[in-house]
């Protein structure tokens, strides 16, 4: 009998198929595959670049209430007056001038859910800072009163102000003698250069001075004032602004200054005079927003 397998042997080879050793699948590549060769590091994706943050705007009012204060017409209605103008101008910072005990309890009830009071710890009702809470923190108040030929019912109250984004500087509230404020001034601006030396600082309050006078001349220019010359230099807000002084309306005595005049640390966008507050004492509020 002869041998069947030859034709079947030259059937497979004209098939094309191999009697050896049998070929490798055909690998299918998906589109989502790694077809980096084995042992070559992939570089991590870069991370993009987190949104930028800019720095937060404050606004900052410097207010004398006297007016609501006891012995004054009409202090019953002036208070609810000046709590309304604060809440609705919603500065972060406040400083109060000619605070008495006889409205600061009205004034601080109508305002606590809103800010932080700060009085140098000193109890006394007179120069009150108020802070916008969940917004500025304050530490290291300090107090210090100022000479007594006005009384010495008048001081310079102080805290350090922090943000949680950064913002570090020092704040001054006071308000000086009404018949000679030189010698205050004086107090106020050794107590800033000895306690914080080289510190940015905001300094705010009714200065019972006019542009152009020897106690401006002195916190804005460097000039004499009794003999002496301030170490350190301040900047009207409302000029640094771009506004013309000599045009503002109110009483031209309030004023908030800053020792940055470059706008490096503490920039000032804008400065404003509260309108419809006339009402309310015989001081007019005026604000400037820092950042």
């Amino acid at each position: 009998m002869r041998p069947l397998h030859l034709p079947i042997v030259i059937a497979l080879s004209v098939l094309g198929c191999d009697t050896g050793t049998p070929a490798a699948p055909t690998p299918v590549v998906s589109d989502n595959a790694d077809t980096t060769p084995p042992g070559t590091t992939t570089p991590a994706p870069a991370t993009p670049p987190g949104p930028t943050v800019a720095r937060p705007a404050f606004k900052v009012m410097t207010y004398n209430v006297q007016l609501a204060n006891f012995g004054a017409p009409n202090p019953a209605s002036r208070k609810p007056m000046i709590v309304e103008i604060i809440r609705s101008e919603a500065p972060d910072i406040v400083g109060l001038q000619e605070l008495g005990s006889t409205h600061r309890a009205d004034i601080e009830a109508g305002l606590q859910d809103l800010y932080d009071f700060f009085d140098g710890g000193s109890g006394r009702n007179a120069e009150l800072i108020l802070l916008r809470k969940n917004v500025l923190a304050g530490s290291g108040q300090g107090m210090v009163t100022l000479s007594t030929q006005c009384g010495g019912s008048l001081g310079v109250t102080f805290l350090e102000v922090r943000s949680l984004r950064g913002v570090d500087f020092v704040l001054f509230n006071t308000h000086l003698c009404f018949t000679n404020p030189a010698q205050h001034a004086i107090q106020v601006i050794d107590t800033l250069a000895d306690r914080y030396p080289g510190r940015q600082a905001v300094v705010l309050g009714d200065l019972n001075s006019r542009q152009g006078g020897d106690t401006m001349n002195f916190f804005l220019e460097q000039g004499e004032l009794l003999g002496r010359v301030s170490p350190v230099r301040l900047y009207d807000t409302w000029a640094l602004a771009g506004g013309d002084r000599s045009s503002r309306v109110g009483t031209g005595i309030d004023w908030i200054l800053t020792t940055d005049g470059t706008g490096q640390a503490i920039a000032v966008t804008d400065a404003s005079v509260v309108a419809n507050a006339s009402q309310a004492s015989d001081h007019i509020p005026i604000t400037a927003t820092l950042f």
